[in-house]
């Protein structure tokens, strides 16, 4: 999501609320009547669906406020935002106008808040405050203002904002504070069908910008995986610009992750709409904090495309099958545990051969356990009137989703399925008769379970 910084008091309830009461004496005088219309975290939340992140530039005190509402650049000096792309500010006074016009020469959308709700609530509708509020929309091309926005806010307000025309690269909007507030979140204050609608144009066209301007998001929320084995994410391309064809998305691997899926991609993109980029590879070093993917954006002309990309870093950690080795139980030297389990069923001649190919292929030992395993699963999903064409680690979450067997017999598929995969792949991992020991238990106690639940 793209950072946005939001400036007018208060962005969360809670702190709209702590003020609040802050502010109650015990007979009730100096209330700033209904805190609910000087929030914004219904709006917050709004903003995050459409691709905004909504971000409060400094935390005040409980006595900063006033100072805040006279000077509110000043709020500046706590500011934690490496970057943002917009700015949600009330507009007190003429002295603001040059940083609105800044953020918009520099390609920032920008909306301006009328301070009606403020000034109605916390300076009982003082009308110098007001001039000066008016004079500085006025000095933003803003000629006519609602009769509204110098009312207190009621339940049965409609919204109202428009886009003012400019010259400059950025969007500018103007509304009253309070309609973007939670009063017009909720049942009861604001809230109807038609100001919701109308919120959410406002956002959507906020959210857009006149260039092109791609953001990525991370569709991820792993934050660990084991070395050498495979991993696969998506990247959510969000345009927040104009409409773009051909852009060539070059995907940087970092050197430690090995790619095994193309890393240029050609996308056509609609301003405003969202495509989806699947990358795998396989991580190969052990290795903290680090980000997988980093992206170039390039137009027709071979021209970069202002991206926008949310961090994500990984940690990469010792492989499954160190950790497997020192963990797992394991059959004998002579397979008495899986022969045993297998006895009478068809697959037991294939199986039996294992003890003697142990001392000269291991991978094919492997091999055979991981195939044996796949057949027990694709079995058991047919008995259940389960039909599928995906692979072994699908087919075996469709048998955990369905919760046909325990989280033991899964647990141990798994490891039947990531050993075989190793002997099946370069994985730089030497296999030892250790593993072929510990996948010979994992597929008996598999079979043992299958048996006895549904006599396979």
């Amino acid at each position: 999501m793209i950072p946005v910084t939001h400036r007018a008091f208060h962005l969360f309830r809670e702190d709209a609320y702590r003020e609040y009461c802050w502010s109650v004496d015990a007979y009730g005088s100096y209330q700033p009547a209904s805190f609910i219309y000087l929030c914004y975290e219904g709006f917050y939340e709004l903003c995050a669906k459409q691709g905004i992140q909504l971000n409060w530039p400094a935390k005040l005190g409980e006595d900063e406020h006033k100072e805040f509402q006279e000077f509110p650049q000043k709020c500046e000096r706590e500011s934690t935002i490496a970057e943002s792309f917009g700015l949600i500010t009330r507009l007190y006074n003429v002295d603001q106008v040059p940083e609105i016009e800044t953020n918009l020469k520099n390609g920032k959308n920008v909306i301006c808040l009328f301070p009606g709700e403020e000034i109605s609530l916390f300076y009982n509708g003082d009308k110098e405050k007001f001039s000066k509020a008016e004079k500085a929309f006025n000095k933003i091309n803003c000629d006519i203002i609602s009769k509204s926005f110098f009312k207190t806010t009621n339940a049965t307000d409609k919204v109202e904002w428009e886009e003012i025309p400019t010259n400059y690269t950025g969007k500018l909007f103007v509304t009253k504070d309070s309609y973007l507030s939670d009063g017009f979140f909720k049942d009861k204050y604001g809230k109807t069908e038609e100001n919701s609608k109308r919120i959410c144009t406002l956002i959507q066209e906020f959210s857009i910008f006149k260039y092109a301007f791609l953001s990525i998001v991370p569709q991820q929320n792993i934050l660990i995986w084991p070395c050498n084995e495979p991993y696969q994410m998506t990247y959510r391309i969000i345009n927040h610009g104009i409409s773009l064809t051909n852009v060539k998305m070059h995907l940087e691997i970092n050197e430690s992750f090995e790619p095994i899926s193309p890393t240029e991609r050609v996308i056509t993109i609609s301003s405003a709409d969202e495509i989806d980029i699947p990358i795998a590879f396989i991580p190969r070093s052990i290795i903290s904090n680090v980000e997988p993917v980093k992206f170039l954006a390039l137009n027709q002309e071979n021209e970069p495309v202002l991206t926008y990309e949310n961090k994500f870093s990984i940690s990469i950690s010792s492989n499954y099958l160190s950790k497997i080795e020192e963990q797992s139980i394991q059959d004998n030297n002579k397979f008495e545990k899986l022969l045993k389990t297998f006895e009478g069923n068809e697959n037991y001649a294939e199986l039996e051969k294992i003890s003697q190919l142990i001392k000269v292929d291991i991978n094919s030992c492997l091999n055979k356990l991981r195939s044996v395993a796949e057949m027990i699963t694709q079995s058991l999903l047919e008995k259940k009137k389960i039909y599928t064409n995906k692979g072994f680690s699908d087919s075996i979450r469709l048998l955990q989703y369905r919760k046909l067997l325990s989280s033991r017999a899964i647990g141990y598929l798994h490891t039947v399925r990531v050993i075989g995969n190793l002997a099946s792949h370069p994985s730089g991992n030497k296999l030892t008769e250790t593993d072929v020991l510990i996948a010979s238990f994992a597929l008996a106690s598999v079979m043992e379970e299958v048996i006895a639940k549904y006599k396979l």
